[in-house]
């Protein structure tokens, strides 16, 4: 067992769950400096609290349960994005 998990990386997978971004958008909505949002998002995908999306170039980054969602609506990155994401109830 672990360390508690941060409350950086707890604020990137709140914001992820949102609406995936990459690390740089992942931290300006969760208001925490980009340096910091690097290392907390490495340790969260390490951990499986964030995912990388598929085919998307720069990086990518949701909680498991959107991307579930992205991949099962047939929905790329730019309709995620323009669209915006529903997550599962």
């Amino acid at each position: 067992m672990g360390r508690p998990v941060g409350e950086v990386a707890q604020a990137l997978v709140q914001a992820a769950s949102e609406r995936p971004g990459t690390v740089r958008e992942l931290a300006a909505r969760a208001r925490v400096g980009v340096r910091v949002a690097l290392h907390a998002a490495r340790r969260a995908r390490e951990r499986g609290e964030l995912v990388v999306v598929l085919g998307s170039r720069p990086t990518v980054l949701t909680a498991p349960a959107c991307e579930l969602v992205c991949l099962l609506d047939g929905a790329t990155h730019a309709q995620t994005e323009q669209h915006g994401l529903r997550q599962a109830a």
